[in-house]
């Protein structure tokens, strides 16, 4: 270990920190690699196409309904009806506040890096 590194142990759990396990904290995870896996020309991170690619994940990752007494999963069921209007120009605009032109140049960039699959028009 460096001299800059703490270890793990060193750290005592907070009142503040011992709180914030109950607050409900919902909505998307962005993994920090997209970061620098999705960027434009420049090398700078293409923030609308990841934003819209965390959404995309989050919503099909399954939810797990838990068995109270023991926590082992018991089932799994999607987040979102088959239906859900994922991948429309409007939904993501109106979602996320984001232009048309933003979506569909977003949307563009994640299908021909291979993360998307479908028309983008």
């Amino acid at each position: 270990m460096t001299d800059n590194q703490s270890n793990p142990s060193d750290y005592k759990m907070t009142k503040e920190v011992e709180e914030m396990r109950d607050i409900p904290i919902t909505g998307n995870v962005i993994p920090t690699i997209l970061f620098k896996e999705i960027t434009f020309d420049n090398g700078k991170p293409n923030l609308v196409a990841i934003i819209i690619l965390s959404d995309m994940i989050n919503n099909q990752t399954p939810l797990e309904v838990r068995d109270e007494q023991t926590g082992q999963v018991i089932e799994c069921e999607p987040k979102v009806p088959v239906n859900y209007p994922q991948g429309q120009l409007k939904y993501y605009s109106k979602m996320f506040r984001f232009s048309e032109r933003q979506v569909r140049d977003a949307l563009k960039l994640l299908k021909n890096k291979g993360y998307i699959c479908g028309v983008v028009s």
